[in-house]
């Protein structure tokens, strides 16, 4: 005979097998934070970066002072044709986002936490302008594969743009002037010079580096300027 314990341990167990079978029927993974929808034929998401993803949530939640209240879904084209096929994005384009989730041509960390560092910005503030919401994401993410001194070196060889270039909000005339590089070197003039509060401030008021920083926004350019020439 069955005890009501043995048929609780039972139904659990059932639930529990439904549930992980429903998820493979539909080709679906969840974990803590994300759900994982690959597209295509594909072999589905190692335990490792499903782990390492879900780390990397808590850490950039915790740097942003920022709570997501649901799941995110994280769907993953079969090869880079398909994914430029079905969104759109530009040829060079490695990973895309929306307010539910995050999009990418293929299993990869860096390109994941920079795209899941967008959504999360953009719950602070959805108008975040592109040079401050790609530096954010690319100094998270670590993406760029260099140091910090290196990409200052880096950034000094292109034509740093006016101020007014600050409100581009086209992705290729961005990625054209080299703006991943320099709005990352950007984000770390502030955290060095300034503190990373002073950065939240900025995404809540994008525009006011009058408020945040007492100075214009031309004047703050000039400062970035002269901090990537005295860190030689």
């Amino acid at each position: 005979m069955f005890n009501s314990s043995s048929i609780i341990r039972f139904l659990s167990a059932l639930i529990i097998f439904t549930l992980v079978l429903t998820a493979c029927q539909n080709n679906q993974f969840e974990t803590e934070h994300f759900i994982y929808k690959p597209v295509g034929k594909q072999s589905p998401p190692s335990t490792t970066l499903m782990d390492d993803l879900d780390s990397e949530y808590a850490r950039i939640t915790e740097l942003l002072n920022v709570k997501n209240e649901k799941k995110l879904e994280i769907i993953i084209y079969a090869s880079h044709k398909d994914y430029l096929k079905k969104t759109g994005l530009p040829s060079w384009s490695g990973g895309g986002y929306s307010r539910n989730g995050i999009i990418l041509p293929e299993y990869d960390k860096l390109t994941a936490v920079h795209e899941l560092t967008h959504v999360l910005i953009n719950r602070i503030n959805p108008d975040t302008p592109r040079w401050l919401n790609e530096g954010i994401a690319t100094y998270i993410a670590k993406d760029l594969l260099m140091s910090m001194q290196e990409l200052r070196n880096e950034v000094k060889l292109y034509m740093i743009p006016p101020f007014s270039s600050y409100r581009i909000v086209d992705p290729t005339e961005f990625m054209s002037i080299g703006g991943y590089k320099m709005s990352c070197s950007m984000i770390d003039f502030m955290v060095s010079e300034y503190d990373w509060e002073r950065l939240l401030q900025l995404i809540r008021s994008p525009y006011d580096f009058e408020g945040v920083f007492q100075m214009s926004g031309e004047e703050f350019w000039n400062k970035w300027k002269e901090y990537l020439n005295k860190n030689d």
